[in-house]
């Protein structure tokens, strides 16, 4: 458990001490390095810490790696690119840092005081790192094959032109892939058959996701093919698991079973003569069928009847009944009992049998699709030359591993050697998150670490950081097996090569509040919720000690009942207005939410305000939970983020752009039109719909041309011509941004009147893919209809921290990201079953089983009990996944975390919720707690006041949303079209005359000395004036080619002499600006772009200069050249009309001199 909250300040230091201890040993370069951290222990800050310690000189004197030869591989992008930015800020910060501060960083980093070869290291390692070919190599794991594959393609056996694909581009391809097989099945029996067999027990949508799941587990697939000799092999192999014969059907098993003497055709015939005399009136009904069974003549009859109704007799739900005769019939019958248990269990056996068979042939049938499939995806990828994300792995792995067909162990062996010259570290991230294949990768890489010479002579290391509590991508194949595997594996092979393993535990987490860890730690000691979670006892001690926390558990939400029960011929006339659970609970969330804005409810431990960007909301799974929740949120006007994936096909508003393209491609479609026309586009409701469509001749459009207002059929004629001349972008833009039947102003006005604000993510993705498609397709609208048809479009959006609004994701998209507040209401889902399971979580591997073929049972009339005792060991693994992502939730909070729930409308026998479900756990987890507070109702609370002292004033560092002001009347306005041409864009500093002015003369070096005058003007003000002649003197020093030291004294003593006079201090000086974009129109002249050198603009008055460096200046403004007169003039004059209130003065400032001369 957590330490007690009332540590002195002493144990602060000693927290502080032992967590800086950990993280020192892990980022020692010298060790081999494996990191438990648990969830905000500060594993980034570690990983680049290793890295800067890498790039200097060792302790022993040993030198520093080259930056080239250090990879480090993370999970996302997004945290490669947080590790980059910190690294080369810190190096970057090196650079300029004062030798003081230098000195403490550095030996915050050594620990111990660092020596002057270290610091001069330290300073140019920025420099160093910069100049290295494509910079430090920090990349994901897919990004390094790219690489490596870009490197050797010919061995790796890809085009050296290969393209990576990007997913949509994937499942097009896979959609292309499956077409062509099912239409071959047209001419191949195998197909056909297969395809009639599948189809039989799964619809289009379950085929797509078994399909899924093959395309993700095609490599362990291929495998199975490759070792068992082919699909037909795959059966032979299934059926020797369930011990039947792969020579006979489940036809024939029928047959047998109903053949003359399979059954004791006379003791049940006796039995039902018993039923008949002393049976119950139910018990004669009942026998009914077995009288009919055994009456039967053909063969065939009885299988009718054994499939309908015959097992009836004996079985309910597929089990054995608990009473198959009446006591009267048992008493005049002893034997009955044991005749008809033991004909029930015939039956069993047959059932059993025949599910063994059809899911041995439907496995089979459905593999022989699949790789049908998956073999043409990959013929179109190598026509097209792309590659996939798995592809860049697997080809990748068998590349470095000497596995690729063709490819002898030489020459991967040169592979290596070519690798091994350019790595000499190798820093793994989020390696819980690594499956199997990704680790052939890494260990691949690191094979000569630890192998002869090269591990004795040379300074090479592996450092891993991962936690298997927060292993949650099992669909990727990721496992807390894998990861401890590794680690043993890994550490064998250090040992072996005698080099220092160092396994370092990080649990100080710098994240979380003791509030929040102590529940955590609570919840997590129950042996139940702790499954899963690795053997170690789930422990954190809180960093942040005297800060203030709060975990709330609040009571369940509950369905709303009706009072009024109807009866039976009652009418319900009226509609009842009754909420959900779930709807409740999410108008809930939303007030809470609401309230601490409006009420500016304080974050003690930061002293300030909560704010919506300070809250995050994370659900278990995607669901109608997530749209109601920001609904809700967004009808109480608070700022939501949008969700984290938006499927576009799904959206109100991507429907309705839909149906009008669909309608301006095919107006004479009548459905398209009538959509079309209840779109908030044309606004018509039901019954003018039906009034215009009913009782019609012809088709819908000849009437509506009729029927409708002539405004409506103007804009729905521009609509077909749009439609059939514009690409698809410009076509959905000028739907969206010109005037409807509907509203006046824009379709996106009468989009958002209708459907609310909801809409603007979705459309705004809709807009993006419309925009790319007309980039990277052919630009047809028709052909992206087809598209946006046939495939279900699903965009991921990146939530970064804070940003203003409140964050809505899934705890998978959370990972690496924190909030002050956190809340979880996605709670009471049942932790196992078959409610919402995907088609493909049926599909079990070799690879979860231990089984050396894939196994699939469409439905539960298939599944033998071979299946299901591996099926409940898979679930048993998803239980223990869905546990280690309540752990990632719960560690997300930093201050506060709140904990709601809704009670499933048809609640658990005995119970509430689901046992063992989120709710539960942590119910139980809290009410173990010594400081929770019992409120009631199921409402709890974990809470601690705030004891240290707040920082600093973080009320600075809030980044208020700026506020949203009403659209002026204006921006609807038609833009009056010019009666004249617009004349040429006039720059005035490049007029014609410019070219025989003072400035250009003939010598070119007086051009030179103006450029280098005007730069020091522009960029020394924004500098600290005591810096003025250390940076100016630089600034000469590396751009002032050609002149000499006193040339370049002369220079800068000009530009200082301006900066230092009191009549240019306002000019110069706080809310001045300089390099000023200017443009407008100039009665007489057209259209001005121009940039004016120094402006600066008063309450009452507007002041600009332009540099001029003549040398001499003229000293009257009677000599100053025209040129420069109509230039000042021209920008006098548009700045007039951008401030009409103010005085507009511009002045000449001659710089040899220097002095400013009134224009």
């Amino acid at each position: 458990m957590v330490e007690n909250i009332a540590a002195q300040s002493g144990d602060v230091d000693l927290l502080s001490q032992d967590a800086t201890a950990r993280q020192f040993d892990a980022s020692t370069p010298e060790n081999n390095v494996w990191v438990g951290a648990s969830a905000g222990t500060g594993k980034t800050k570690v990983l680049t810490d290793r890295v800067l310690r890498l790039l200097l000189p060792r302790e022993n004197g040993a030198a520093a790696s080259p930056a080239h030869k250090i990879l480090c591989l993370t999970f996302t992008k997004a945290g490669a690119s947080e590790m980059s930015i910190r690294i080369a800020s810190e190096l970057g910060s090196w650079a300029v840092m004062d030798d003081l501060k230098l000195h403490e960083r550095l030996k915050a980093l050594y620990g111990r005081t660092a020596k002057e070869h270290e610091i001069k290291a330290a300073r140019e390692l920025f420099a160093d790192v910069v100049d290295v070919p494509g910079g430090l190599k920090i990349m994901t794991i897919h990004s390094f094959c790219q690489s490596v594959l870009g490197r050797f393609p010919l061995e790796a056996g890809v085009s050296p032109q290969f393209r990576l694909i990007e997913e949509q581009d994937a499942a097009n391809l896979i959609e292309q892939a499956r077409r062509a097989v099912m239409s071959g099945g047209v001419e191949d029996d195998d197909i056909r058959s297969a395809i009639h067999n599948v189809a039989s027990f799964v619809n289009d949508e379950q085929f797509s996701s078994l399909l899924e799941g093959f395309i993700s587990e095609r490599e362990q697939f291929f495998k199975v093919l490759d070792r068992i000799g082919g699909v037909n092999g795959i059966y032979q192999e299934l059926c020797r698991y369930h011990d039947i014969s792969a020579d006979e059907s489940s036809d024939d098993i029928l047959n047998k079973a109903c053949m003359e003497g399979a059954f004791a055709r006379d003791e049940l015939k006796k039995i039902y003569l018993a039923k008949l005399d002393l049976g119950t009136a139910n018990e004669v009904k009942d026998a009914a069928p077995l009288e009919a069974f055994l009456s039967a003549v053909t063969i065939e009859e009885r299988v009718q009847l054994f499939e309908t109704a015959y097992q009836n007799v004996f079985l309910t739900s597929g089990e054995i009944r608990k009473r198959l005769v009446t006591s009267n019939v048992a008493k005049s019958f002893p034997d009955a009992v044991d005749i008809m248990r033991l004909e029930a269990e015939r039956i069993v056996a047959i059932l059993e049998k025949i599910a063994a068979h059809r899911l041995c042939s439907l496995t089979r049938d459905l593999c022989l699709l699949c790789e049908k499939i998956l073999f043409q995806y990959q013929s179109l990828k190598e026509i097209g030359g792309y590659l996939d994300y798995d592809d860049l792995i697997q080809k990748t792995a068998a590349l470095l591993k000497g596995q690729r067909e063709g490819f002898s162990c030489a020459d991967s062996s040169w592979v290596q050697y070519k690798l091994d010259q350019g790595i000499d570290h190798v820093l793994v991230d989020e390696a819980q998150d690594t499956n199997p294949i990704q680790w052939d990768v890494i260990s691949a890489l690191c094979g000569e670490f630890f192998t002869g010479q090269s591990a004795q002579e040379q300074d090479r290391s592996l450092f891993v950081v991962g936690d298997e509590k927060q292993s949650i991508y099992s669909f990727q194949r990721a496992s807390p097996v894998a990861f401890n595997e590794m680690k043993a594996f890994f550490k064998a092979r250090v040992e072996e090569a005698q080099k220092k393993w160092s396994p370092v535990a990080m649990n100080t987490s710098f994240r979380s509040t003791h509030s929040v860890l102590s529940v955590v730690d609570s919840v997590f000691a129950d042996v139940v919720a702790r499954v899963g979670l690795g053997e170690d006892k789930v422990a954190h001690t809180a960093f942040r000690r005297g800060h203030a926390g709060l975990v709330e558990l609040l009571p369940l939400y509950h369905f709303d009942e009706s009072d009024e029960k109807l009866g039976l011929w009652d009418v319900p006339d009226e509609a009842l207005n009754l909420q959900t659970a779930q709807q409740k609970m999410a108008d809930a969330l939303a007030q809470k939410v609401k309230g601490w804005l409006d009420n500016q409810d304080i974050l003690l431990s930061k002293d300030r305000p909560v704010e919506a960007g300070d809250i995050m909301i994370l659900l278990g799974r995607r669901g109608e939970l997530i749209n109601q929740i920001s609904k809700a949120l967004k009808k109480q006007g608070v700022p939501v983020g949008g969700v984290d994936r938006i499927v576009l096909g799904d959206e109100l508003a991507v429907e309705d752009l839909m149906a009008a393209a669909r309608f301006a491609l095919l107006p004479e479609d009548d459905l398209n039109l009538a959509c079309f026309l209840k779109s908030p586009f044309i606004g018509l409701n039901e019954d003018e719909l039906f009034h215009v469509a009913y009782g019609r001749e012809g088709s819908l459009w000849d009437v509506a041309r009729k029927a409708l207002p002539q405004a409506h059929i103007s804009y729905m004629k521009e609509m077909i011509k749009v439609g059939r001349n514009e690409k698809p972008y410009e076509f959905f833009a000028y739907m969206l941004h010109s005037q409807c039947p509907a509203d006046d102003v824009s379709g996106l006005r009468a989009l958002l009147t209708r459907l609310g604000s909801d809409v603007k993510d979705a459309l705004d993705e809709f807009m993006s893919a419309a925009l790319s498609f007309g980039m990277n397709d052919v630009a047809s609208l028709q052909q992206f209809v087809f598209e946006q048809e046939r495939g279900a479009s699903e965009i991921k959006r990146e939530q970064e921290e804070g940003g203003g609004f409140v964050r809505i994701m899934t705890v998978h998209g959370s990972k690496g990201l924190q909030a002050p507040i956190v809340i979880l209401p996605d709670t009471t889902q049942k932790p196992r079953g078959s409610s919402g399971v995907k088609a493909n979580q049926k599909l079990l591997w070799p690879d979860k089983t231990g089984v050396s073929i894939p196994l699939w049972a469409a439905n539960k009339d298939v599944e033998t009990e071979f299946y299901k005792d591996h099926k409940v060991k898979i679930d048993d693994v998803l239980e223990e996944e869905k546990r280690r992502l309540l752990y990632v939730a719960m560690t997300r909070a930093e201050d506060r975390l709140y904990v709601m729930g809704a009670a499933p409308k048809k609640k658990p026998k005995d119970r509430h919720v689901p046992e063992n479900c989120w709710y539960e756990l942590v119910q139980k987890g809290m009410l173990a707690h010594p400081e929770v507070q019992d409120l009631g109702d199921g409402h709890l609370i974990v809470q601690h006041k705030q004891l240290a002292k707040v920082k600093g004033n973080t009320q600075k560092e809030l980044q208020r949303p700026a506020k949203v002001r009403a659209v002026p009347q204006w921006a609807y306005e038609s833009v009056e079209e010019l009666n004249e041409p617009l004349i040429d864009i006039i720059r005035p500093s490049q007029m014609a005359e410019v070219a025989s002015s003072p400035i250009s003369g003939t010598d070119e070096r007086r051009f030179a000395r103006g450029n280098l005058i005007h730069k020091l003007l522009q960029v020394l003000p924004d500098i600290p004036r005591q810096r003025w002649n250390e940076a100016g003197g630089a600034y000469l020093k590396r751009y002032a080619d050609g002149f000499s030291e006193r040339q370049c004294e002369e220079i800068l003593n000009n530009s200082l002499r301006v900066l230092n006079d009191e009549a240019f201090k306002d000019i110069f000086g706080p809310g001045s600006r300089s390099e000023v974009p200017i443009n407008g129109l100039v009665q007489g002249q057209g259209f001005v772009n121009g940039q004016i050198d120094r402006l600066l603009v008063q309450e009452d008055k507007v002041l600009f200069i332009d540099y001029k460096t003549n040398r001499p200046p003229p000293h009257d403004v009677e000599n100053v050249p025209e040129i420069y007169k109509k230039q000042m003039s021209i920008y006098a004059e548009i700045l007039r009309q951008i401030y009409p209130d103010k005085a507009i003065s511009g002045a000449l400032l001659w710089t040899d001199g220097p002095f400013l001369m009134k224009i």
